[in-house]
């Protein structure tokens, strides 16, 4: 998953030890809302045999290693999930980094995964985040009164949601819905159109029916109202 600032890459065996150093740090306070006492092998069993799962946040530029993004599916159904986004090194924060990292890691469960819903739960105390609220097509569903303790004093969180209808709108508005497929679409026109001729050559139209029949189309395929 590669955006103009960020890369979403797999974990490698060190990177385990940056997650766990960060998740200690002040950067647990604004990926967590708490520091972490993690070690290496209890995040890499948790990524690989767990229901939360890590891609490493690459900076495209230096390559620098920088942050992670983490998901979990919930169990109220399939295509519920929360997310969290985390930036090491607190020079890095407000590039833009986790904010793309964040896009990147929306348009793989929504794109990719068939995400309905994604959830994300943020301490207001946590000024790198709020744009995300401020400025992201995402719906406030509440605020969570003393639900982070932090500095002698509890702290409200934001409980934000995403559904799927609404990535795609953002996704038109910010211009960048045609960059969402791995495999660009006039590919995949094509690939069906050599398929199409192949099987109207058949004497049995059966095949070819089958894959001529109706589609539905994808909600962000269809025409918006100007």
């Amino acid at each position: 998953m590669i955006g103009t600032l960020t890369t979403l890459e797999h974990c490698l065996p060190g990177d385990y030890e940056r997650l766990a150093k960060w998740f200690s740090s002040a950067s647990g306070w604004y990926a967590l809302g708490k520091q972490k006492l993690f070690s290496a092998d209890d995040l890499r069993n948790e990524n690989l045999h767990g229901k939360t799962h890590f891609l490493i946040v690459v900076e495209n530029g230096s390559k620098r290693r920088v942050g992670a993004v983490t998901w979990t599916e919930k169990e109220e159904y399939e295509g519920s999930y929360v997310i969290g986004t985390g930036v090491g090194d607190p020079e890095l924060y407000d590039r833009g980094l986790g904010a793309e990292a964040s896009v990147l890691l929306l348009n793989y469960l929504f794109h990719m995964k068939n995400a309905h819903r994604v959830e994300f739960l943020f301490g207001l105390y946590n000024k790198h985040a709020l744009p995300a609220l401020t400025q992201w097509n995402v719906t406030l569903e509440g605020i969570l009164r003393d639900y982070f303790y932090l500095d002698g004093e509890y702290q409200d969180a934001a409980l934000c949601s995403v559904l799927r209808d609404e990535f795609y709108e953002f996704a038109a508005a910010g211009g960048f819905l045609s960059t969402l497929d791995e495999i660009p679409r006039a590919d995949k026109e094509e690939a069906r159109a050599l398929v199409s001729e192949h099987l109207a050559k058949m004497p049995d139209r059966h095949l070819a029916d089958l894959f001529g029949r109706p589609r539905p189309v994808a909600p962000h395929r269809r025409e918006r109202p100007l």
